[in-house]
Formats: C-alpha cells, structure tokens, sequence
C-alpha cells in the first residue's frame, strides 16, 4: 500500500521524469496477490447471495487498494440489488396505496430508485396529479351547495370563478352556476372578460346584495347599485326581473318629487329663481323616464318658466328673437316672435338670416366605370375632404362642395361663401346633420342639412357660450341627434389647472345653464369619441380607461383602455376596432365578443404618428396618412402598399369599398371605379418590415421600416419629414 501511494505521489509531481510504468506494472500486481483472497471471498459470498459477508470483504480490498475495479464493481452488483429491492418494496406499496399525496411520495422515490421504467413512473405521477386536482374540484363543488344554501356569496364566487378558470371545467362550471339563479348571470358573460376578477367579484355581489333586497320587497335604493352592472348583467332575465321593480320605485319616486316641484312652481308666490331651480331637479330625476313622458315633465316647467319670466322691452325680445333663431332654437325664437309687434324687423332681419343660412344646391351626374385609368400619383380632380359612414366629402372649390351618399348612389353640389373656411367636426348621418367649425375664427360653429332635398345652414353659434371661466377652451364638438338645439362640449383649462370635462348644453338661450357634465378623475387631458347616434352615446376617457357615457353623460361602464387605441368605429355592424399589445382587435359596441388579427404587428408602428383615415372591413385593410401620402396596410397578411396621393383611393368610414375617381367640372359628372376586389393587383404591395431577431443579419432594417412606414420620408432630409400636423395623428375629417 505504501509503495503504491508513493508511486502515485510521484506520477503526480511536477517534474519527476523517471519513467514510472514498469514500477507501477510491478507494485499493482504486488498488491493484487495480496487482496487476491480477499476479493475472491467477496465475490462467492456475492454468489451465494451473502451480501453482508460480499459487502465487507470487498470493503477490507479497497482499504487495501482503493482503486481496485473487482472490488467496487462488487460494491455496485450490491447497490443495484438493494435498489431493486427497494422499488420492488415501493411498487408494492404503490399498488396499496390509495390517497393521492401517499402515491406521489412513493412516486417520487421511484423516480430516484427505479431509473430503467422512469418514463411509466413520470406518466403516474402526471396521472396522480390530475386525480389531485379532480378531488380538489370535487371537493369544492361538493361544498358549494351548502355555501349557497347558507348564503356565503363571497366564498361562493371564489369557488364558481375557480371553477371557471380549471381546465375542461366548462361543464363543472355550468352545473355550478345552475345552484342558484344569481349564479346563472355569469355563465357564458363574454361581458365580463374586460373586467378583472376583483372587479367582476364586487359587481356580482353588488348585484346579489340588491337583488336580494328587491326580492325582500324593499327596492327603494338598488338601482343605482343595479345601475353599476347593467352592462354586464341586462341580457339575463335573473338581472330584469330585479332591475324593472328597482326602476318602478325610483320611477315611482321620482314622479312624485316632479309632481310636487310642478305644484310648488305653479303657485302665485314661487319665483323665477326658484323655478329655474325646480328645473334643474326636474331634470335630474326625469332622466330615469322614457324620452317622450321626460319631454313632458321638462316642457310643463319651461312653460312655468316663460310664465314667469318677466316680458322684456321690445327691442330686447327682437335681441332674443335674433340670438334664438341664429343659434337655430326656433321654440325660443318663436315664443319671443309671438311677443314682438314690430312685423318690419322681423322681415328685415328674416331676409337676412335667409340669406345668409343659404346653400345653392344642384345635382351632379354619377357615373360607375370599370375601365377608368387607375391615377395613384397626381393630384386628384377633386379635394377628399372626409368621410362618415354613408358620405364621401370632396371639395370642388372654396365655396363648393360635393357629396356624394352611397347608400342613395347621389351626389350633389353645395356651394356657399361660408364653406371656404369650414371643417367638418361632426354628423349625424341618417339625418345629413352637420356640425362646421370655422377654421378662420376658431370661435364659430355651424349647423347644417345637407342633402339632395334640403341645403341650409340652421344655425350658428360661437363656442365661448359653452364657456364657464375664461381660461375654458372647447377643443371639441358633438351634434345632439335627438334635439337639434342641444350640443356636446369637450372643455379643457387652457393652463391645465382644472379637470377637463364634457358638457352637454342647450344654445340659443340667453344665460342657459350647463346642464349635464362629467369629469374623468382630475384629468386635464381627456379623450371624445362618438360611439352611436339615436340614442347618443359617447366614449369619454383618457390616460388608462375610458368610460362609455349615455346622452346625459352618465357613465354606462368602463373599459380599461385609452380612447386613442380605437382607431375605428363600424356603426353598421357594430363592431370597434382598436389596437391592444401590439395588434389590432375587433369587439362588438359592447367590449363582449372580441377578435384578434394575429398578423396585424405593424400596427404597432402606425399607433402615434400617422392619421387613421379609415378602415375596410372588407379585405382588412385600414388607410394611414403621412402628410401628402397614403398607403393601405393589411392587416390580416402583414402587408403595406406602395404610397399614394391623399385622395386617390377613398371610401366610407369605415369604408364598405374602396374607389378611385375622375370629375369632369364642364358636366359636373362624377365617375367612380370601385377597386375593392383589385386592391391588390392594382396597388403594389411588400411584407411589413419587422425587427430581426439577430440584428446582425440585418443592420439596416430600421432604415427600411422607416421609409416603408412613412411612405417615403427619409430620416434627416427635412424637406421630406412629414409635417406635424400630419403626423399628429388625427384621424378627423379634412377641411371642407
């Protein structure tokens, strides 16, 4: 042994040069004789299974000659008995074992003892998992009765929201939900996948609380919680039959506290202070009414009102007759003509006003072509000016229009003195309602009917009426489709030291009050987009949610969003696009179906700085602007156009077709191709550039997104940046 540790000591010792093999040769087999009988022991007590005797003597070898191989391999023949002993043992105990957590612990111990069958063992252990989270589901679904049955609608929905996030617990789920009918709200509610599970957790028991209450026969106070989930929960019949006698009491309320204004207004002592207060409250509690018996209610106290009112001198009734029917209130204007005596002013300032409202209107020939030569460069014959839903606006001059509405297949020509400085803010399409802001001034708005039929302007009106302090500023406007003398303000603090707000307010009456508003937290910036016309609805939002708003402004429900990431509004089909962790996505007006373009990445590059002119459902694709030129991108394939001039290829907004045109001024004719179906041979089209996942393939792909997505700019050459104003990304009407 001393010679052998010597020897190794000296193979090991840096620079020793006497060659050691024959040595080595000479002492290893020195001490093989010598462990000889020893390990020849070992190994016929290994064969005649004495493994007590086997382990020690081939121990006794290695204290002799440590790296002996017959020892160590007696040593192993042991270990691999005794493990196959062991897994034997732990097989067995498997087989008799019955609860899941006992299993996965011989489970694992196989694993580490039973290498030749660890594939089976893996398949067992995911086998005894699944058991685990099968009596786990069962356990609490077995509970759940009895937790419904004592009313622990917390623990209750803790245990049905669980049910509804295991995998294949659809079923599980449902069963779950058939326990009770205040369960029944959230099975298949595609409503609530907007929501968080902590805020859809508060809205169920809000429901269940007031529910609860109303079927106690005390509804007096739940609609306004009820109110909170209506969105979520309307569409079941559990939520209605809570709901409706909720809305009778408060209605039932309301109507008396109406009665009792109308009474204290009608009698001899009350003032026209009061009465105006009396109106306020009037119209807070006839919003819970339908439109026509709110109408009344509002009416009735208004005429208290006039009553009241004390009669002005005749030169300040024909002030306030010129104000209201300028401002295109034409009951106010009516009530103070009915009062004035001089028929002269009235026709002097009556020929005037006509004069000035008036729109020279006359047809213009359309024509359809499928061989009009394709211009993708030169400057259209006519000035796109905008789009709605139904209308193509183009510019003929400065005092003309024309409008051309697809759904009539007319178009016609518009001109007046006022147009050249006009642009279009807002319409309510069906009515061809339009809402002009003047572009020169800043100050003024205009009103007007539009089309083949009617041609006027009806009113005109300045926007510091909407004003309360003098740093108020209205960045934008909104037609009222359900009363023509009532207009949407969104009012913003010039010096960000206030909330903005939106305000809804009736023009053409001197003094009017504001009367309904809303604010968004303490933002100073907020976002106004119109969601729908008859009825009015609006989306109002800014930072990280919005909230979508009814016609007087009160808050239907919120979505976690910017109201700058919906870049369309399909009102035909009900369906909003909007872009969400870097693609596009479609849901329904009320955020419940949802789907995602998978493909549609480059919207991500598209999202700030360039104007969403429109979007075509029809072969996805969305138009985008840079300054001067366009180009379509699609965002089903991942594909962008070649750039083209602004106003080459038009639509709708959103754009059911896609059209190029020609205008002939001589014989006023209007020709349209429609290229929908040849977008894609017609325009030359290239894969979205994106970026690489090794750089180094490609240094330069940032230079080639960069003149693929703004149409051609080149970074550093100023005179070729898109302007500001264009890239600001503004998705509104041209001017018109």
């Amino acid at each position: 042994m001393l010679a052998w540790e010597l020897v190794r000591t000296a193979q090991e010792t840096e620079g020793y040069t006497v060659r050691l093999e024959a040595l080595t040769k000479e002492v290893e087999e020195a001490m093989q004789a010598e462990v000889e009988p020893l390990l020849a022991r070992a190994f016929s007590a290994l064969d005649e299974g004495q493994g007590a005797q086997a382990e020690l003597r081939a121990r006794q070898v290695l204290q002799l000659w440590p790296e002996n191989k017959g020892a160590r391999t007696v040593l192993a023949r042991l270990d691999a008995g005794r493990r196959t002993a062991e897994a034997g043992e732990l097989w067995e105990r498997l087989g008799q074992a019955e609860g899941c957590e006992e299993r996965l612990d011989l489970l694992e111990k196989l694993l580490v003892r039973d290498g030749q069958n660890h594939e089976r063992i893996l398949e067992l252990v995911e086998v005894e998992k699944n058991r685990k989270k099968e009596q786990a589901v069962q356990v609490r679904l077995d509970r759940l009765p009895t937790l419904v049955a004592e009313g622990a609608w917390p623990e209750v929905f803790d245990t049905v929201w669980w049910l509804r996030g295991q995998e294949k617990g659809e079923s599980r789920f449902r069963q779950a939900c058939s326990l009770s009918p205040y369960l029944s709200v959230l099975c298949d509610n595609r409503r609530l996948d907007k929501v968080s599970e902590r805020g859809t957790r508060q809205l169920w028991l809000d429901f269940v609380k007031a529910a609860a209450t109303v079927r106690a026969g005390r509804p007096e106070g739940c609609l306004e919680i009820l109110e909170g989930g209506r969105h979520y929960f309307e569409r079941y019949d559990q939520f209605r039959e809570v709901y409706q006698p909720a809305l009778a009491a408060e209605r039932e309320k309301a109507r008396e506290e109406i009665e009792a204004l109308l009474l204290a207004a009608s009698r001899e002592e009350t003032t026209l202070s009061q009465a105006h207060h009396f109106l306020n409250t009037i119209r807070r509690a006839a919003a819970l009414f339908p439109a026509e018996e709110s109408a009344g209610f509002l009416t009735a106290i208004e005429a208290r009102i006039a009553e009241l009112t004390p009669t002005p001198s005749e030169d300040e009734l024909i002030r306030q007759y010129r104000y209201a029917a300028r401002a295109g209130n034409p009951e106010k204007a009516a009530r103070c003509r009915s009062h004035i005596s001089d028929q002269a002013a009235l026709d002097e300032f009556d020929v005037e006003l006509a004069r000035e409202f008036a729109i020279e209107r006359s047809p213009v020939q359309l024509a359809w072509s499928d061989t009009l030569q394709v211009d993708l460069t030169s400057e259209p014959p006519l000035f796109w000016a905008g789009s709605s839903d139904r209308h193509i606006f183009f510019r003929e001059a400065d005092d003309a229009i024309v409008i051309l509405h697809l759904e009539r297949m007319t178009a016609t020509r518009f001109s007046s003195p006022h147009f050249k400085d006009l642009y279009i803010l807002d319409c309510i399409p069906p009515d061809d309602v339009f809402l002009l802001k003047d572009m020169k001034t800043h100050l003024t708005w205009w009103r007007a009917e539009l089309s083949e039929e009617k041609s006027a302007f009806t009113a005109c009106f300045d926007m510091r009426e909407f004003s309360e302090v003098a740093d108020d500023c209205a960045i934008a406007f909104f037609l009222s489709s359900e009363r023509s003398t009532d207009y949407y303000a969104l009012i913003r603090d010039i010096k960000d030291t206030r909330p903005a707000k939106v305000v809804r307010k009736r023009v053409g009456i001197s003094a009017s009050p504001i009367s309904d508003s809303i604010k968004i937290g303490n933002l100073t910036e907020i976002v106004m987009r119109r969601l729908s016309w008859h009825p009015d609805k609006f989306i109002i939002g800014g930072k990280d949610h919005l909230k979508v708003c009814a016609k007087n402004l009160t808050s239907d429900y919120r979505v976690d969003m910017h109201p700058d990431d919906i870049w369309s509004i399909d009102f035909a089909n009900r369906h909003l696009y909007y872009f969400d962790r870097a693609i596009l996505k479609r849901t329904d007006l009320e955020f419940g179906e949802t789907e995602r373009f998978l493909e549609s990445r480059c919207c991500f590059f598209f999202s700030e700085n360039h104007r969403k002119l429109s979007l075509c459902p029809a072969n996805s694709t969305l138009m985008v602007g840079v300054g001067p030129r366009c180009a379509l991108y699609e965002f089903i394939g991942n594909r962008i156009s070649a750039p083209f001039a602004v106003g080459r290829v038009v639509g709708t907004k959103p754009a059911r077709k896609w059209y190029t045109h020609d205008y002939c001024l001589e014989s006023r004719t209007l020709t349209l191709r429609d290229i929908t179906a040849d977008t894609f041979t017609i325009l030359e089209w290239e894969d979205a550039v994106m970026p690489p996942e090794n750089e180094e393939e490609d240094p330069d792909w940032h230079l080639k997104l960069h003149k693929q997505i703004y149409l051609g700019f080149k970074g550093g050459d100023q005179s070729e940046e898109p302007c500001e104003d264009a890239a600001a990304g503004e998705d509104t009407a041209p001017a018109v």
